[in-house]
């Protein structure tokens, strides 16, 4: 897929197709619901190389977390994570 347009107010990313398997997430932050944390599933290609660096501010760094989840009608979703030149520093 390829990014057609991105609002940087909004954050609406339009792609050029639609994706290959199934992304949720909401609109609103979690944070509030979970200690702190933010949850939201996120979909980011990009065509050069990646960094994710944590910020220790409590002996962990930061986290790439990649989880599962049912539905209402207990349909299960299994979450699955392929990373591509991609370079992980301080996280735990």
């Amino acid at each position: 897929m390829f990014v057609q347009s991105y609002n940087n107010i909004t954050g609406l990313v339009t792609i050029n197709s639609t994706l290959k398997h199934y992304h949720w997430g909401t609109n609103m932050s979690t944070a509030s619901k979970y200690n702190g944390v933010d949850i939201r599933g996120e979909v980011v290609l990009l065509n050069r190389n990646i960094q994710i660096i944590g910020q220790d501010l409590d002996g962990w760094g930061g986290q790439v977390v990649t989880s599962s989840t049912l539905d209402s009608n207990m349909k299960a979703y299994n979450g699955i994570t392929i990373m591509d030149n991609v370079e992980i520093v301080g996280c735990s």
